[in-house]
């Protein structure tokens, strides 16, 4: 106890010293984000959805978006296959964005498509860890991501989640990263096409990362509440974490980079340029790569 006692100091320190730079991270795509979906909305929404008196007919919405989310899972996986990198030339093709796409294609090689359903950046980190931990067998690896999500019993009931709600999602998850490390290397990939195509086990991982990162922002609630605004820190947990399907911002991420950690970098592109945000900015032997256009992720593989 003493031992986990002095690493949660440590990593507590070690937040701390990031937090001016992550915040002035989160706020500068908290902004654009913001902009976006202004515009999306703007953009997308047929004029079949406002009244005479120009707002919105919510019944109308929520039936246009339910439509839209039956035909996103009809015509899309929840992960697609390896991709080249320059399936992206095509993506963009008379974008805004089509002078950055060289940027990308010159540090990487390989991209795979996440279905956009709120839960896209979960299902990325997920994704890389499991297949990192199938086809490598980093022993080290899977003993210390056994070890987190095996303590994970204890900081979510501390934090008010009772685990018989829990238990579950914990089994399902540990119960297949055991799988995928002990799997010979040539059935790996069939068995995580299989495991994260299947919308229910899929979520069944989603919903464990999310209540097991939710008690964890809560349990350090002084590195995290001064980045919420507005509304009490707990309800936004509930809120913008438990709750399936809620996109993943900056905060959520540097949350899961601290509790599991592993390392994220998050290429971001926009109209000027490719930001690259590194999550921890040092430290860390694997990262997990992200292109972030706005409102989603992908699965970024580098260069060898």
């Amino acid at each position: 106890m003493e031992n986990n006692q002095s690493n949660q100091n440590n990593d507590n320190s070690n937040i701390n010293n990031n937090n001016d730079n992550n915040e002035n991270k989160i706020n500068n795509i908290n902004e654009l984000n913001n902009q976006n979906e202004k515009n999306l909305q703007k953009n997308s929404i047929k004029n079949e959805y406002y009244d005479e008196n120009g707002k919105l007919k919510f019944e109308e919405i929520i039936k246009y978006e339910n439509e839209l989310r039956e035909e996103i899972e009809k015509t899309t996986p929840l992960i697609s296959d390896l991709k080249p990198i320059n399936e992206l030339y095509e993506e963009f093709q008379n974008s805004e964005f089509m002078n950055i796409i060289p940027l990308i294609t010159d540090k990487y090689s390989n991209i795979r498509l996440i279905r956009r359903d709120g839960n896209c950046f979960y299902r990325c980190f997920i994704y890389r860890l499991f297949e990192e931990i199938a086809k490598n067998k980093d022993e080290n690896l899977y003993k210390s991501l056994k070890n987190t999500i095996e303590n994970s019993k204890d900081i979510t009931e501390r934090n008010g989640y009772q685990w018989i709600v829990v238990e579950d999602f914990y089994q399902e998850f540990i119960n297949n990263l055991t799988i995928c490390y002990e799997t010979e290397k040539s059935q790996c990939q069939q068995l995580l096409d299989i495991l994260f195509n299947n919308k229910e086990k899929s979520n069944y991982l989603i919903v464990f990362v999310r209540l097991f990162i939710a008690a964890f922002l809560k349990e350090n609630k002084i590195l995290y509440e001064s980045f919420i605004f507005d509304i009490p820190f707990e309800t936004w947990v509930n809120r913008e974490v438990e709750a399936v399907d809620n996109e993943c911002d900056q905060i959520q991420i540097m949350a899961i980079v601290n509790a599991f950690n592993i390392g994220v970098i998050i290429e971001n592109l926009n109209q000027k340029s490719l930001d690259t945000m590194k999550f921890p900015e040092d430290g860390n032997n694997i990262f997990i790569h992200v292109l972030f256009r706005p409102g989603h992720y992908d699965i970024l593989y580098p260069k060898i």
